[in-house]
């Protein structure tokens, strides 16, 4: 069965810009949702979890076409999540390559752009 990663830092780490309450409430509430629901589909439906999380999408047609919507839909609210929580660090990193591109031509400086 798919699980939820084990993130990297503490809830707690990311405050005071993203609060604990926040944090636990998305990925243990919001997120385990998510997956159990998924989860519960690809048992349903013998699954036998052959594929990384991130190429499932690739493979819906393997699937009842009465239950790919909603294998769609927890599956995006899973990795919606794990996106969500991988783009957060408590360590404050600047932007390089492209964005960092982008925000300079467009307001000047990263400075001005905090």
């Amino acid at each position: 069965m798919y699980q939820l990663p084990i993130l990297p830092y503490l809830f707690q780490d990311l405050e005071p810009y993203i609060d604990t309450h926040t944090l636990g409430l998305h990925y243990h509430k919001h997120q385990q949702n998510y997956l159990n629901r998924l989860n519960e589909l690809l048992v349903k439906h013998g699954y036998d979890y052959r594929y990384p999380l991130e190429e499932l999408f690739y493979h819906i047609n393997e699937f009842p076409v009465g239950d790919q919507k909603d294998i769609l839909y927890y599956l995006g609210g899973v990795l919606n999540h794990n996106l969500y929580f991988q783009s957060m660090s408590p360590k404050m990193e600047k932007p390089r390559g492209k964005l960092l591109e982008n925000l300079e031509r467009n307001y000047g400086s990263l400075d001005v752009f905090f």
